[in-house]
């Protein structure tokens, strides 16, 4: 299963929602950190909501496909 940087930035982002960001923070330093918000901010400004609606469910679906394999 190949994601794309836009599906990546989702899995985690629905991760860290998950856990909390103060979790996160525990497991990942915050260089590592302030690198992942500045790349998710530049996909977030130069995606519009329609194609992170299809992202999500390209994800979705790829996770679901690849769990039946």
């Amino acid at each position: 299963m190949e994601l794309t940087k836009l599906e990546k930035a989702i899995v985690v982002s629905a991760i860290i929602q998950s856990i909390g960001e103060q979790g996160i923070i525990k497991y990942l330093n915050k260089e590592s950190i302030q690198q992942l918000n500045i790349i998710f901010e530049n996909l977030l400004d130069n995606t519009s909501p329609k194609a992170m609606r299809e992202a999500t469910i390209n994800v979705i679906n790829e996770i679901i496909q690849d769990s039946l394999k």
